[in-house]
């Protein structure tokens, strides 16, 4: 599965232990199937890191959205 995650930095290995852990769901790497959510969640120009993902999910806490969010409005 390819999953998208916005930044305003390449991420080439993900380290969850320096997220922020005031995010809305706490510490993680938050990804979406959805290319365009990625490009819209920094609020600035967006580098979108592309991922493989397995779909074994057994090891994961997942939190799922059946469709893409409405973008948010960065000011």
């Amino acid at each position: 599965m390819i999953v998208y995650h916005g930044s305003t930095e390449i991420i080439k290995n993900s380290d969850v232990i320096h997220s922020k852990k005031y995010l809305d769901f706490g510490r993680g790497l938050y990804i979406t199937t959805f290319e365009n959510q990625a490009k819209n969640e920094t609020g600035k120009v967006a580098i979108v890191n592309i991922y493989e993902l397995s779909e074994e999910w057994d090891n994961f806490k997942v939190l799922s959205f059946e469709k893409e969010n409405e973008p948010e409005l960065f000011e």
